[in-house]
């Protein structure tokens, strides 16, 4: 029988955590206690060990997968779709966690989620293959972990914890009840946030679009994305929004809109066009560049999912009070200049980072 080891190498845990169907454990070199039913100490001391964070300092942490009745060390012929797909979702609840410009505070990217299902044979954990793809097929490799093989990316941050919103995680984890189209628009988003440097912006700018257009299940037109955005947070009543010179410039965008929201959308449809098919240097004309519709976007689209989830009536989520503050707040993130910390502000006291706050505040005072 094919021993297998499913595990995240670049990010640890601190405690077992079993949510749905998936279970997480944490591995700390050398430091289990007990083998595990079907699998060694030395064998997954083995596996692991052909991971370093740097050359010559091998990692000390990670976290082990296992998903529904697979177990370590047992074959994972028929469970790899599924291990992957948990990967997806969870990736994907720790960037709905994670906070933006508040120093770094769980800040994470997508691939600090890279899952590692290997394959082994028992007793010879070191030895072991794997396979790349390739535009004609594919291809294998025989290697040993008897040094580090594979290096932490340099994007993704040393020591990292997992920090999951469990809630969501339960909700999309359980059952067959998520639309298949959910499920695309969260890997779409998922590869707009991996902050490597092989995927430049204008590229992470078409695939949130796109991640947009499957969470809605839409098209590409622009008047279906706005309809439907606005749509969603018709139900979230828009606080007043700081007086500055950036309204007026989103009015412009759309004139005829009611909401900021609305001229936002205009642009990053507009935005989205000029990076998918060309058309020169034309940002002059945007009120933002790439870069701050993406961190918006990547603030929004959670939100917006959430808010989604809350509508099916075969899916049963419950918004949280700071969720639901959050949506009311959204506008507020186009009425900062967000380049106001670049032109010499403390990054510490980013404008934006304080936008949450109050939604924080009334969300507690709910709860009293």
């Amino acid at each position: 029988m094919n021993k297998a080891l499913a595990f995240f190498p670049w990010v640890k845990i601190t405690e077992p955590k079993e949510v749905g169907p998936i279970q997480l454990y944490p591995w700390k070199n050398s430091q289990i206690l007990n083998d595990l039913p079907h699998a060694s100490i030395g064998d997954i001391d083995s596996v692991l060990g052909a991971y370093a964070n740097r050359p010559g300092h091998p990692i000390c942490d990670a976290t082990l997968l296992e998903y529904d009745q697979w177990q370590t060390g047992t074959d994972v012929e028929n469970w790899v779709g599924r291990l992957f797909r948990a990967r997806e979702l969870i990736g994907f609840t720790a960037l709905s966690h994670r906070s933006l410009f508040i120093q770094d505070l769980n800040y994470c990217n997508y691939d600090t989620y890279q899952l590692v299902v290997q394959k082994y044979e028992e007793g010879h954990g070191g030895n072991f293959n794997f396979t790349t793809r390739q535009r004609d097929g594919s291809r294998s490799f025989l290697w040993s972990s008897d040094e580090p093989a594979f290096h932490r990316p340099y994007h993704v941050r040393h020591r990292q914890v997992m920090a999951l919103d469990t809630q969501l995680l339960l909700t999309l984890a359980v059952g067959d009840k998520i639309p298949e189209h959910i499920f695309r628009s969260i890997t779409d988003f998922n590869l707009s946030n991996t902050d490597s440097p092989d995927i430049p912006e204008h590229i992470e700018l078409v695939m949130m679009k796109s991640a947009f257009e499957s969470l809605f299940d839409i098209k590409q037109r622009r008047n279906d994305f706005v309809r439907e955005l606005v749509k969603v947070l018709k139900k979230f009543p828009p606080c007043d929004v700081p007086e500055t010179p950036l309204p007026s410039l989103w009015n412009k965008k759309g004139p005829d809109s009611t909401r900021l929201i609305e001229c936002w959308a205009n642009e990053f449809c507009d935005l989205r066009g000029v990076a998918a098919h060309g058309g020169g240097n034309k940002t002059n004309r945007f009120v933002w560049p790439e870069f701050w519709h993406l961190a918006f976007a990547s603030i929004l689209f959670p939100l917006l999912l959430k808010a989604r989830l809350n509508e099916n009536e075969k899916i049963i989520f419950e918004l949280s009070g700071l969720d639901e503050q959050r949506l009311k707040r959204v506008e507020r993130y186009l009425a900062i200049d967000p380049d106001s910390v670049v032109k010499g502000a403390d990054r510490a006291r980013h404008p934006w980072a304080e936008i949450d706050m109050p939604a924080i505040i009334s969300s507690l005072s709910d709860l009293l």
